[in-house]
């Protein structure tokens, strides 16, 4: 299935709310959301989720902006299980801190699998293509986008599948 395209942005133009917490399950069934907005650049975090602790799965998002000041993704930080996600012809980024594709902090429980980044990501400090810190697991992800941290002082990194990871890429 395919979602339409809205014709307006709502929340006083600043798009989606993110949610707060999310422990269910989403299954996309394998539909696509298009022209998914969330346009937080003068608040701290622009994300879908802020914390996941469950199952995302089988869902493309396209032609969408995600923007954060100091933190901007789809999950800004992860504790359950993103599967089979991909993020095609949109932008994400933070003003004055970091982005990536689907999450910025993949927690010590957090799974990142089977996920695909055909977008452009954009930070001032460290961007990654998939997550931007890794702490878990992340398997079978690929990224064909743009991973742009654009800074002038040295600490500024970007990473095609991962900025910062501490743990396991297989």
């Amino acid at each position: 299935a395919e979602y339409a395209k809205p014709s307006i942005y709502n929340n006083a133009g600043l798009g989606f709310t993110p949610i707060n917490s999310f422990n269910g399950v989403l299954d996309g069934n394998s539909s696509t959301i298009y022209a998914l907005n969330i346009l937080y650049s003068s608040k701290d975090d622009g994300a879908l989720i802020i914390q996941n602790n469950g199952n995302i799965k089988d869902l493309t998002i396209a032609e969408s902006r995600i923007e954060g000041l100091s933190k901007a993704a789809l999950i800004i930080s992860n504790k359950g299980k993103i599967e089979n996600i991909t993020l095609r012809g949109s932008r994400i980024g933070a003003k004055n801190g970091i982005s990536a594709a689907f999450v910025c902090t993949n927690e010590e429980r957090g799974q990142i699998l089977k996920c695909v980044n055909l977008s452009d990501i954009f930070a001032s400090d460290l961007a990654g293509g998939i997550c931007v810190y890794n702490y878990n697991y992340i398997a079978d992800c690929t990224n064909n986008g743009g991973v742009i941290a654009n800074c002038t002082e040295s600490s500024a990194v970007a990473g095609g599948i991962c900025a910062s990871n501490h743990s396991t890429i297989a």
